[in-house]
């Protein structure tokens, strides 16, 4: 649904699949939930969803995702502060610094094709 235009649609659905007694880690579908709220501009919302996945995730790769997607929208309503901030978090929390190689890894594409 995000992909063919419909960003509510896409949130309902998602939100839908999180309560879905069968799945018993969401954070793949609410990540979905904070990209279609910021496909559509509703930074607000995106950035409160992403935040409540870093909050409750114990995963450090999960965190430091949440850090670059909410740092992208930073930079995208032009608060380069809040966004080196972002950037800066995992660097500062993280335990194992490997688990940042896939993340940089993921940034990296996604900074390119944005510039692109």
């Amino acid at each position: 649904m995000l992909s063919a235009g419909d960003p509510d649609g896409a949130i309902s659905a998602y939100q839908a699949a999180i309560q879905a007694p069968r799945l018993s880690d969401t954070t793949s579908v609410e990540i979905k939930v904070g990209q279609a709220y910021a496909s559509k501009k509703d930074y607000n919302n995106a950035i409160r969803t992403y935040m409540s996945i870093y909050q409750t995730s114990n995963s450090d790769y999960d965190k430091a995702e949440m850090d670059f997607l909410t740092g992208q929208i930073y930079l995208d309503i032009n608060q380069p502060e809040q966004a080196y901030a972002r950037f800066q978090d995992p660097l500062q929390i993280i335990q194992n610094p490997t688990i940042l190689i896939p993340v940089w890894l993921s940034w990296s594409k996604t900074a390119f094709r944005s510039t692109t």
